[in-house]
């Protein structure tokens, strides 16, 4: 069973490894160990040409492994660890937006909202 909706765990796939394996192509920080950069609040900020695409295939590298289903608001990929990455495509502040919560010793959770190019933090949109 893969990633899909309906399919199961796959293998000892985690988000955590996940995060590992995706850091070169979505903008780790090590620093911070988060996605991104800092945005309003405590939310994380990837910027794009085409956020919502983006945000897609984000969603989709990091819910590899997990089980998939869809929420009525978005989809969520729940890992067998209860790891868990949250996909809405329009979030509270208009754009897509990803959350992350990683269980065990490196546990964390933030949100990320994915911005169109040209975003400037503290600007309105």
């Amino acid at each position: 069973m893969g990633s899909g909706t309906g399919g199961g765990f796959s293998g000892g796939a985690s988000l955590g490894a996940n995060v590992a394996r995706l850091a070169g192509k979505y903008g780790f920080n090590q620093q911070s160990g988060k996605f991104g950069v800092s945005g309003e609040g405590k939310s994380r900020v990837i910027v794009s040409d085409n956020p919502t695409a983006t945000a897609q295939a984000f969603f989709k590298d990091l819910s590899a492994g997990g089980k998939v289903s869809n929420t009525g608001k978005g989809k969520v990929a729940i890992f067998s660890d209860k790891s868990s990455v949250f996909f809405r495509e329009t979030s509270s502040s208009g754009g897509p937006a990803v959350n992350i919560k990683i269980t065990g010793s490196q546990a964390q959770r933030y949100k990320i909202h994915f911005e169109p190019t040209g975003w400037i933090k503290g600007k309105d949109k």
